[in-house]
């Protein structure tokens, strides 16, 4: 993110530290499990403390169909974690300027495939319920679309102004409200886990 460098306040930053499940934050990681978070601190000119970011492994680590680790996650996974803190603390430090725009490595975690379903003995069923519910978006109005890219532009407003957990909870109901398989719900869901994580990150760091 070069934006934060190109305004002339950006003041450096602390090296990442990474942890594991025990708590305690290491500057290297030469473990081969991988960490819990790591850490980042960004420091912006004229501001007296710095601003923390901390990205967790469940949430960014991004994985192939079979459940395995990506090719860059799994040959560098440290990095691309600490490459995810650095962009969370940029944000914190620049929101102006940084307000929701995401990185490659953020972002990849989004297209993190579902595993595939176990086999059943009654699939049909299930197969033909997927249908119906594309049929059900296939068959919607102009007009209707258009509604519900409007109530999903609103919602995305909302969910990024959650000033807490227990808010951002209560609008994640309204998430369920979309057609599912559509295009809006699924934007919805993607902003709504973002904030998700950055509020749980920030409620962390008051607790220390």
């Amino acid at each position: 993110m070069n934006i934060g460098e190109r305004t002339g306040e950006r003041d450096g930053e602390d090296p990442p530290l990474w942890c594991g499940g025990d708590g305690m934050w290491r500057d290297i990681w030469p473990a081969k499990t991988p960490p819990v978070a790591c850490k980042v601190v960004v420091y912006r000119k004229g501001h007296s403390r710095g601003y923390v970011g901390i990205a967790y492994w469940d949430f960014y680590a991004q994985y192939t169909y079979k459940g395995d680790l990506n090719h860059m996650w799994g040959r560098g996974g440290p990095n691309m974690l600490a490459k995810c803190a650095e962009a969370l603390a940029l944000r914190k430090a620049f929101p102006n300027e940084l307000s929701g725009l995401y990185t490659t490595e953020e972002m990849a975690q989004a297209e993190n495939p579902s595993p595939p379903p176990k086999p059943k003995a009654k699939a049909r069923p299930r197969a033909k319920k997927k249908k119906v519910e594309q049929e059900v978006i296939d068959v919607m109005s102009p007009e209707e679309a258009a509604e519900w890219q409007a109530k999903a532009e609103t919602l995305v407003i909302s969910l990024k102004d959650a000033p807490d957990s227990d808010s951002l909870r209560e609008l994640a109901r309204q998430c369920n409200e979309f057609p599912k398989g559509s295009p809006e719900r699924k934007l919805v869901m993607e902003v709504y886990y973002q904030q998700k994580a950055e509020l749980e990150t920030e409620e962390m760091e008051g607790a220390l």
